[in-house]
């Protein structure tokens, strides 16, 4: 079978935790670096991916042959450290790609949600009432988000048919994405969880729409 008559599966990876997530403060678009606790997971999961270990006679299809492709990661800090490591596992290229950025919080970026709610009541107010269309000041939103992000995962599912490709990106983008595959509406992002240093997978069927095979595995 040729590349173009295969299906080509994105393992979508939500960055490994730092300091500012143990905080509960809202990173946004703004650039962290990992924990060591971070660093950990992240070591956990090349070493998982490189053993794919505990899968069993069970293991998925995906990971039955390496990546191919170089390992696509946000831009942002704590992806990139985080598809570094991961790169390391097969000795790939890591190509950072900005439309994979957590989505711009704006002046909410670097507080809790709870000094949130305190300085900016109304704006707060908005995102509990509408959370996939309020815009604070000097954000975006996360219908914004879904269509950067499912523009690029589209094309790269064209770009690499038939492969298997790494993904490292943040909550908010992974989740419009897995919405979007699903037919969910982006209200429904907060009924799941992505881990810090979840694996989420898509997989592009030829000529089909993408199928979700797993969400939120971690190790």
């Amino acid at each position: 079978m040729t590349g173009a008559t295969k299906e080509t599966t994105l393992i979508l990876v939500r960055h490994a935790v730092t300091d500012w997530n143990d905080g509960q403060r809202i990173q946004g678009q703004e650039d962290p670096p990992l924990s060591e606790h971070g660093r950990e997971q992240a070591r956990r999961l090349a070493a998982f991916l490189r053993d794919a270990g505990g899968w069993g006679e069970f293991r998925p299809g995906f990971l039955s042959l390496p990546p191919a492709a170089p390992v696509y990661t946000s831009d942002l800090r704590r992806a990139r450290e985080t598809a570094e490591m991961l790169a390391q596992v097969w000795e790939l290229p890591v190509e950072a790609r900005p439309e994979l950025r957590e989505m711009c919080y704006g002046r909410w970026q670097g507080l809790t949600g709870a000094e949130v709610a305190l300085r900016y009541p109304e704006e707060w107010q908005e995102w509990q009432a509408n959370p996939q269309t309020a815009r604070p000041q000097g954000s975006e939103n996360m219908v914004e988000v879904q269509q950067r992000v499912v523009q690029l995962l589209t094309a790269m599912a064209s770009s690499h048919p038939g492969e298997t490709v790494l993904v490292v990106s943040h909550a908010g983008p992974l989740k419009a994405a897995i919405c979007w595959a699903l037919h969910l509406d982006l209200a429904e992002r907060f009924r799941f969880n992505l881990r810090n240093c979840s694996l989420s997978v898509l997989t592009f069927p030829p000529g089909k729409e993408p199928r979700v095979d797993l969400v939120n595995f971690w190790v």
